[in-house]
């Protein structure tokens, strides 16, 4: 009689548990696609509306040097990596400079300034860093 009762105890709690995945279903699916879409519109109109055209003239870069490296990746995976020194540099010439824009649009954001640092110098470090970058990247080649 006690195995019974094990076993009939045993799939209540699985019932239990599959109602309360059923549960956690449903709330997954309030989440669809119109919302999303609302979601992205409302950013990228915020950001139209309020981002200055230097900061977009830095993302459009940052995102320009992601579509290089992506771009590598698949030269990496459909040719090979027969130059492997040009490929690693073209790997990680974008990926420094994305870097260092970054790092730039940062400093010169008016919401987060750096130090009180002004954006001239925050240029030239910013030229300084990716010139060494550059002669490292050409070095690297030989």
């Amino acid at each position: 009689m006690s195995k019974k009762v094990q076993t009939k105890k045993k799939q209540q709690t699985d019932n239990s548990s599959d109602s309360d995945s059923e549960d956690d279903q449903l709330e997954m699916k309030q989440i669809n696609l119109s919302s999303v879409r609302d979601i992205f519109r409302t950013f990228w109109n915020s950001y139209k509306k309020n981002t200055p055209s230097k900061i977009k003239l830095m993302d459009a870069f940052v995102v320009y040097c992601i579509m290089i490296i992506c771009i590598q990746f698949f030269y990496y995976f459909v040719v090979g990596n027969f130059p492997q020194n040009s490929l690693i540099i073209g790997i990680f010439a974008p990926l420094g400079s994305a870097t260092f824009t970054v790092c730039l649009r940062q400093q010169i954001s008016q919401k987060t300034r750096y130090m009180n640092q002004s954006s001239d110098r925050s240029f030239w470090e910013y030229f300084l860093s990716m010139y060494i970058m550059f002669l490292a990247c050409i070095n690297y080649l030989g």
